[in-house]
């Protein structure tokens, strides 16, 4: 655990807010996407960490590599 950032969205937009929080926290840290080995997505529905996965740039093998939620 390194810490954590907070990203609020509109109630139609449940479920994207790593699309705003990872951002914030890669900067808090100084740390770039390519830094992070491994990625895990909270996954409420599938198309939802798809989208944050496509937006965030985040390769499909570093991706909740043991499965979703």
């Amino acid at each position: 655990y390194r810490g954590m950032a907070v990203a609020g969205t509109h109630p139609d937009e449940m479920g994207v807010g790593p699309v705003y929080a990872v951002p914030k926290l890669l900067q808090k840290f100084g740390l770039r996407m390519d830094d992070i080995g491994l990625w895990e997505l909270n996954e409420a529905f599938a198309v939802q960490v798809i989208y944050c996965r496509d937006k965030l740039g985040i390769p499909n093998e570093l991706l909740n590599v043991n499965g979703g939620a």
